[in-house]
């Protein structure tokens, strides 16, 4: 399927979403699917955080010390991170520091703490970058292990074994969304 195809397909399915209400935050933050919260408190389903600016994106590389492949460096211009179903799916992004509450509390995981993690692990390439987690299993998700820079390859997240491999960032988004979509709403 072609990259416009599957950005298509993951637009498609963020605007049926949005159809269960959805609200866009000062800070830049949407969010998508209102849950409950009939006391004035609602809760989300998904959160989708603002794109990166290319300062943003560089500081990102020096802090992780692996290079975005072009394809993911792209999306993250358009989407900084996304928390999917509660949590089911995160994919991380540069975080904000210093302390929040309320529903500006709500924040993409850190893609740096992620990295450090799976470094202490010891199975990370130096030149791969673990970007997104299952939340139903924990595999990650990295960017920059296969032959192709395109790959996305999901991992089991204690051991380095691959699970599967997508032919690029927007499939292996595209094939999240839609498999949790059928789990969760179907």
């Amino acid at each position: 399927m072609l990259i416009t195809e599957n950005i298509v397909k993951i637009q498609d399915l963020f605007d049926s979403w949005r159809e269960a209400g959805h609200t866009k935050l000062a800070n830049g933050v949407e969010l998508i699917g209102r849950t409950g919260g009939d006391d004035g408190d609602p809760a989300w389903l998904h959160a989708l955080f603002p794109g990166l600016e290319p300062a943003g994106l560089d500081a990102l590389e020096k802090e992780t010390g692996a290079a975005l492949p072009p394809q993911l460096r792209a999306f993250y211009r358009l989407i900084g991170g996304m928390s999917l179903f509660h949590g089911a799916f995160c994919m991380f992004g540069k975080r904000r520091r210093g302390i929040r509450t309320g529903i500006a509390a709500v924040q993409v995981g850190d893609i740096v703490e992620l990295n450090h993690e799976i470094d202490v692990l010891g199975w990370r390439p130096p030149e791969a970058i673990a970007f997104a987690v299952n939340g139903w299993d924990q595999s990650v998700h990295v960017a920059g292990m296969g032959r192709d820079a395109r790959e996305i390859t999901r991992c089991d997240r204690a051991t380095g074994r691959v699970l599967e491999v997508h032919a690029s960032i927007y499939e292996c988004i595209r094939d999240r969304l839609y498999r949790l979509d059928q789990l969760m709403l179907g």
